[in-house]
C-alpha cells in the first residue's frame, strides 16, 4: 500500500485505486469476520492504535469509483441504484455494494440488461462502459456482457491491465496480460 499512496501523491490526476472489499482493515468482512479481527489485532499490537486509525482513515479516502470521458470503473458492480450523491456519500452500504457483489447477476438475460441499463441512467453514464473485477473470469482475459458494455477482468492467475485512452476503448486492443505471476 504505501506503492499506492506513493504513486496517488505522484500521480493525482493519473493514478487512481479504488476501494475493495479488502480495504476495510477495521471493519468486520462477512466471509472473513475472524481474519478480520486478526488483522486488526496484530496491526494495532505492532504499529499502535494511531496506525489503524490513519490506516482506516485512508481507505475511507479511496474512490469507490473512477469516471473517464468514455468508462467508469469500480471494484465490483451493483444492483443498489446508485447516484453521484450516494457515491460521494460512500457510506458503508454503497461501499459495500460496490466492494462485495458477486458480479454474475448480470447476465444477457432481458431483466439483467434491463437491470444495467437503469443502473448506467443512474450513474449518468449511459455513453460509458463501465470496468469491474472482483470476481474471477476464470480462463478468459476479461469477461464482457451486455454487448461489451460491461467489463470484468480479474485473472488471479495473471496480472491483467487495461490501457484506457480518452475517448477510446477497444477492449480487443487495450486489455492485456502484463506478464504471468
Amino acid at each position: 500500500m504505501l506503492m499506492v499512496m506513493m504513486l496517488i501523491c505522484e500521480f493525482p490526476n493519473n493514478f487512481f485505486f479504488l476501494r475493495g472489499n479488502h480495504d476495510d482493515i477495521k471493519g468486520q468482512f462477512r466471509k472473513y469476520a475472524r481474519e478480520s479481527d486478526m488483522v486488526q489485532l496484530w496491526c494495532e499490537r505492532r504499529f499502535g492504535k494511531d496506525f489503524l486509525n490513519a490506516f482506516a482513515e485512508f481507505e475511507n479516502a479511496l474512490p469507490l469509483m473512477v469516471r473517464g470521458n468514455n468508462f467508469i470503473a469500480s471494484h465490483s458492480a451493483t444492483l443498489e441504484p446508485l447516484n453521484k450523491g450516494r457515491l460521494s456519500e460512500k457510506d458503508y452500504a454503497t461501499y459495500y455494494h460496490l466492494a462485495w457483489s458477486d458480479n454474475r447477476y448480470f447476465s444477457n438475460s432481458m431483466h439483467g440488461r434491463e437491470l444495467f441499463d437503469d443502473q448506467m441512467e443512474h450513474l449518468e453514464a449511459k455513453d460509458c462502459v463501465w470496468v469491474i473485477g472482483h470476481r474471477p473470469t476464470e480462463k478468459e482475459l476479461f469477461r464482457p456482457q451486455f454487448g461489451d458494455k460491461l467489463i470484468q477482468l480479474n485473472r488471479p492467475d495473471k496480472f491483467v491491465a487495461a490501457y484506457i485512452k480518452p475517448n477510446q476503448f477497444d477492449i480487443n486492443k487495450q486489455i492485456f496480460f502484463l506478464k504471468e505471476k
